[in-house]
């Protein structure tokens, strides 16, 4: 909110925004018993600011909407007066547009409708689909161009997209495009049978019906969860025994092999996942799981005969992959860099 308010074209919400500042830092210091002069806090007393209107959409994320309210709340204590038209629950205070106006957007509109009447939606510029077995659960359909091109073979959608189709291909494909509200991925659940039921990664536990997601799970497992039974992989376990037999380094491996799934949470500095041994000893293939459940377009990484570059990297990118690395296919400056100084994504090295 401040960033959006200091750098806004009007005036009067900048001022605003910078005195609210200024008795917030004030207050915030005789809290701790440090006192600042008169002098630094004087113009933010003297000054006198308009109320700054502000308008929350219906098209606002919920986890953001709250968010945006407790931080108003707290806003309004330091002197920061606003005029608030909160649209999201109904109110009609000010004149904003129920219907598209201009023929692009009544034809994205048109897009948006087709996409929910079929159970699809966007997500990072391309199309994803809900699962059937699924409750929440969407998973990567196609690409814009093959989705919209596919729905022609609708006469509603042929009539009223066909003339602008080169324009929404560009403006939906586009991950950071807001022109139909894109579809929110919650990285810590995963969805299983019975339908509805997920898990939970950060509680390491199975729940139905979580009322915490927001969005859909990052995935969706064949796995039928049986209530009260403790899920046992015999095969997993017994291949973690096979490659470690101490226990203590089993334990360490568990460790590190569940920290790959937090997604933007991996602690910075923490020490990665690293697997040594003979060539062709199984090391690649604990990788595989993660390959169901993490899309190949999120994981970026080192392959045998392949050379690295940073471009591969990007705030999206989930996890670094990395088999039988050498300094030949990355050079270790990268190598540090990549594994030492980033936060997300999380890293392993097989």
């Amino acid at each position: 909110m401040y960033a959006v308010l200091k750098d806004h074209r009007c005036k009067e919400s900048r001022e605003a925004v910078e005195n609210s500042l200024k008795v917030a830092v004030h207050k915030c210091a005789a809290s701790i018993g440090y006192d600042i002069p008169t002098a630094a806090i004087s113009e933010s007393k003297e000054h006198s600011c308009k109320p700054v209107t502000l308008l929350l959409t219906p098209r606002l994320d919920k986890s953001v909407y709250n968010e945006l309210l407790a931080g108003l709340e707290k806003m309004r204590s330091t002197n920061f007066d606003y005029k608030l038209y909160d649209y999201c629950n109904g109110e009609r205070e000010v004149n904003v547009l129920d219907k598209p106006q201009t023929k692009i957007c009544q034809a994205a509109d048109l897009v948006r409708r087709y996409m929910s009447k079929n159970n699809s939606g966007l997500c990072d510029g391309s199309v994803y689909k809900k699962i059937a077995e699924s409750e929440y659960t969407y998973v990567f359909c196609s690409s814009v161009e093959e989705y919209l091109n596919n729905s022609l073979g609708n006469p509603t959608m042929a009539d009223g997209i066909t003339q602008h189709l080169s324009q929404l291909i560009s403006l939906l494909s586009n991950p950071a495009c807001r022109l139909i509200k894109p579809i929110d991925i919650d990285y810590n659940f995963m969805e299983v049978l019975p339908k509805g039921t997920c898990f939970d990664i950060e509680r390491k536990t199975f729940v139905k019906n979580p009322a915490n997601l927001c969005g859909s799970p990052r995935a969706f497992v064949i796995y039928h969860y049986k209530e009260g039974v403790t899920p046992y992989p015999k095969k997993f376990v017994e291949g973690i025994k096979n490659s470690f037999p101490e226990y203590a380094e089993q334990m360490r491996f568990y460790k590190k092999y569940y920290q790959i799934l937090l997604v933007g949470k991996f602690p910075m500095k923490e020490k990665e996942l690293l697997l040594v041994g003979k060539p062709d000893s199984g090391k690649t293939s604990w990788f595989s799981p993660f390959e169901g459940i993490i899309p190949s377009k999120y994981i970026s990484g080192v392959v045998r005969d392949g050379r690295f570059a940073g471009s591969m990297i990007n705030n999206r990118t989930q996890v670094v992959f990395m088999d039988e690395w050498t300094s030949d296919s990355l050079s270790c400056e990268d190598a540090k860099r990549i594994l030492q100084e980033t936060q997300s994504p999380d890293e392993v090295s097989l």
